[in-house]
């Protein structure tokens, strides 16, 4: 009893760290530039797996026949795990130059509501539902760099690319969104891309291009995550909208 309530105190204690850096990963990146991190939750659950495969070896160990399988099991999946593992963790080293930036960046202190959304809500507006409490003309200067410039029209836009453009400091950027638009940089980019979306669906944009071109066109670097979040914003897939 002891090992697995230790198995599953580990397993709360690593997605709780987890989440904190994916919630830095969104307010850094514009992409899904997080899913980078994906190797290390796939080998945690893979992990877990042994762990409970053990457990199994160990409680029938009394049994020959079923002691047999479980040993061979066993077996193969540590092999598995341990040979997948230490490819990826070779590769960490160039993974990790990717996100550094977002990795190594103290967390932002609290919005004024306590947290921070994760998503924009479905069919939300880009005006901000209660006033801004902080950095008003910065939110300002910001909607503008990102409506005149067409920023969220670069995939791999950075919170870093657009605070050298502000002449601000990114965790004042950062600071900003969060508190003006109750979300983080990645979902607020994400609105301007879907809003665009939309303006180029209602213009006619898919009688003549695929959806990939449209994805491309508005700043999504794949046909999957643009579907996935005009889905989440509108309820509808591109070509029923």
């Amino acid at each position: 009893m002891f090992y697995v309530c230790k198995i599953g105190g580990y397993v709360a204690l690593f997605f709780n760290h987890y989440h904190r850096y994916e919630q830095r990963m969104a307010d850094y990146f514009s992409d899904d530039e997080h899913r980078r991190l994906q190797w290390v939750r796939r080998s945690v659950f893979m992990a877990l797996v042994v762990g409970v495969l053990a457990l199994f070896y160990a409680f029938f160990s009394s049994w020959p026949s079923l002691s047999m399988i479980l040993s061979v099991v066993f077996t193969l999946v540590m092999t598995t795990y341990y040979a997948v593992f230490a490819i990826r963790f070779v590769n960490y080293a160039f993974s990790f130059q990717q996100i550094e930036a977002a990795m190594l960046d103290e967390p932002m202190p609290p919005t004024v509501s306590g947290k921070t959304e994760t998503h924009a809500s479905a069919g939300s507006s880009l005006a901000p539902s209660s006033p801004c409490n902080t950095a008003p003309r910065l939110m300002g200067k910001l909607d503008d760099l990102m409506a005149e410039k067409r920023l969220y029209a670069k995939p791999d836009l950075t919170i870093e690319e657009l605070a050298v453009l502000a002449g601000e400091s990114h965790r004042a950027v950062s600071a900003a969104i969060n508190s003006c638009r109750k979300t983080n940089f990645k979902a607020w980019v994400n609105a301007y891309r879907i809003g665009e979306a939309q303006r180029l669906i209602g213009e006619g944009f898919l009688e003549n291009y695929t959806t990939d071109a449209l994805a491309k066109a508005v700043g999504f670097a794949n046909r999957i995550s643009f579907y996935r979040v005009f889905k989440k914003a509108t309820g509808h897939s591109p070509s029923e909208y």
